[in-house]
C-alpha cells in the first residue's frame, strides 16, 4: 500500500503540471490581443475583452482539460497496475503455496512439519527455476519461425525430385527389358536357323519315342526305306509290330500285327504327288 501511496500522489502532481499547459496555451493568443489596445481606459478593456475570451472559450477549455485528465489517469493507472503486478503475484503465488501445503487435518508433531517445510522449499526452488528460465528467454529474445509457404515449396521441389527419379529409373528398366526381349528373340531366331527346318519335328519325334518306347519310331524308319526304294522290293511285305499301348502289358494278345505290302505304299505315294500336281 506504501508503494500505491507514493505512485499516486506522483501522478497527481504529473496530470496538474499537465493541465496548466494546456489552459495556458489556449490563453495565450487571447492575451496577446488584449495587448493591442492602448490609450486611456487601455486596462478595462483588456479585462473586459479577457473575460469575453474566456466566456466564449469555456466550454473548449472543459472538455480538452477534461480529455488531457482522463488520458493521463488511463496511464497513472496502468503504471499503478504494473508497479502492483510483481507485488501481487508474489502474494498470490504465497498464498497458494501455502494452501498446497495444508492438510485436511493439520497434525502438530515434528515429523509432519517438517515435511511441510520441506515441501515450501521445494516449491520455492521449483518457482525461483522458472523464474531463471523466463529471463533466460526473454534475454535470448523471439525464436525464429519457419515460413510454411516456403517449407510447402521445398516439399514440393523435393517430390517433384523424387518423382523425375522414379520416372527415370523407370524408363532405363523399360528399356532393358525391351532390349532383353529383342536379344532373346534374335538368340531364338538364330538358334532356330542354324538347327534347320526340322529341328522342332525331330524334337517332336523324340519326345513320341520316349512315350512309345521307341518301338514304332523305329519300324516307321523302316517302312520310309522301304518307300525310298520301291523297285528293288516291290514285292515284299513288311510286317510292322505296334508296341502295347501301356508298356506294362504283356503277351502276344496286346501286340498287333499289321501286313503293309509295297505295292499299296507306293500307290498311295503317287496318288499324292499327283493330287499335289494339280493343286500347283
Amino acid at each position: 500500500m506504501g508503494i500505491v501511496g507514493c505512485r499516486l500522489n506522483r501522478e497527481q502532481k504529473r496530470i496538474s503540471r499537465n493541465i496548466a499547459p494546456h489552459v495556458q496555451d489556449a490563453l495565450l493568443q487571447v492575451y496577446r490581443d488584449a495587448l493591442l489596445g492602448t490609450g486611456k481606459g487601455s486596462v478595462t478593456r483588456q479585462q473586459q475583452y479577457v473575460h469575453d475570451a474566456i466566456n466564449e472559450k469555456r466550454g473548449n477549455l472543459f472538455e480538452d482539460t477534461a480529455n488531457t485528465l482522463k488520458k493521463r489517469l488511463d496511464v497513472a493507472a496502468n503504471e499503478l497496475a504494473q508497479s502492483i503486478r510483481p507485488a501481487l503475484q508474489k502474494i498470490a503465488q504465497r498464498a497458494e503455496i501455502n494452501l498446497a501445503v495444508l492438510y485436511e487435518k493439520v497434525f502438530d508433531n515434528d515429523e509432519d512439519g517438517e515435511i511441510r517445510e520441506r515441501l515450501l522449499a521445494l516449491l520455492d526452488t521449483v518457482q525461483s527455476n522458472l523464474d531463471a528460465l523466463k529471463r533466460a528467454r526473454e534475454l535470448r529474445g523471439p525464436t525464429p519461425r519457419a515460413d510454411p509457404a516456403r517449407l510447402n515449396n521445398d516439399d514440393d521441389d523435393e517430390d517433384t525430385d523424387e518423382d523425375s527419379a522414379e520416372d527415370d529409373i523407370a524408363s532405363g528398366d523399360g528399356d532393358a527389358d525391351d532390349q532383353d526381349i529383342t536379344r532373346d528373340g534374335d538368340s531364338e531366331e538364330q538358334a532356330e536357323c542354324e538347327a534347320g527346318p526340322h529341328a522342332g519335328s525331330s524334337v517332336e519325334d523324340a519326345e513320341v519315342d520316349e512315350e512309345t518306347g521307341g518301338g514304332l519310331s523305329s519300324e516307321l524308319d523302316h517302312v520310309a526305306d522301304a518307300q525310298d526304294k520301291p523297285a528293288a522290293n516291290s514285292d515284299t511285305d513288311v510286317i510292322m509290330d505296334v508296341v502295347p499301348a501301356h508298356p506294362g502289358d504283356k503277351g502276344p494278345s496286346d501286340a498287333i500285327k499289321v501286313e503293309v505290302k509295297m505295292e499299296d505304299i507306293v500307290e498311295d505315294g503317287r496318288e499324292s504327288d499327283d493330287s499335289i500336281g494339280k493343286d500347283a
